[in-house]
């Protein structure tokens, strides 16, 4: 059977007016989360209010007791700033003179080492009793200074004779101002009071002796 005009029309204006309800009513519910959404970003964006004021923590309450540090090693001395000047000290008693007596007396108790020696070195003014050597007679030894040996210094003579014979181990021999070192092997070798070098010293050198004697 077919439909007649007017009912295809009136079949077309239902679907239509279905199809424009459900458009309607889809708005209308967007339209109603939009709005919810909006409100919701909204309240989130409000600042909200001021929180009441913090209290001071307490060690051994809020928070554990702190422990001392280990003591650090110790710092290098400081530069201290310089001190004033002190008073003028009271003026010291007059010395006296000692005798020759007094004074050779003092010098025989020293021990006879070799740091305590007297030569004509620690002496102003030592008269020479020969030339070029000077002697200091203390506790029954005699002690030589400045000795000059006999020998030709000409650049190849080796050998050198002493005045004396030195009491062992005792004699000190310079070059030109050089301590030289004794025994096989170094700068000389002594037998008796001949001085032998290992080298002959440099024509014009010179060439001193310290020594004791019995």
């Amino acid at each position: 059977m077919q439909k007649s005009l007017t009912q295809i029309a009136e079949e077309i204006a239902q679907e239509r007016f279905k199809r424009e309800k459900l458009e309607k009513l889809v708005s209308t519910i967007a339209d109603s989360l939009f709005e919810k959404v909006r409100l919701a970003i909204r309240e989130s964006l409000v600042k909200g209010e001021k929180g009441d004021p913090g209290k001071t923590p307490i060690a051994g309450i809020d928070f554990p007791t702190p422990k001392n540090g280990k003591d650090g090693k110790d710092g290098r001395d400081g530069i201290g700033i310089p001190g004033q000047k002190g008073d003028k000290g009271d003026s010291g008693l007059n010395g006296f003179l000692q005798t020759g007596k007094e004074t050779v007396a003092k010098i025989n108790m020293l021990a006879t080492t070799p740091e305590l020696q007297i030569d004509a070195k620690h002496i102003k003014n030592f008269p020479e009793f020969i030339k070029g050597r000077k002697t200091l007679h203390r506790g029954g030894i005699v002690l030589i200074a400045n000795e000059i040996p006999t020998g030709a210094v000409n650049g190849s003579n080796t050998t050198f004779t002493l005045v004396n014979t030195p009491k062992g181990d005792t004699e000190r021999v310079f070059v030109n101002g050089a301590r030289q070192l004794p025994g096989s092997g170094n700068d000389y070798t002594i037998s008796g009071a001949t001085i032998t070098m290992a080298t002959a010293p440099p024509t014009g050198s010179n060439i001193i002796v310290d020594y004791e004697r019995t």
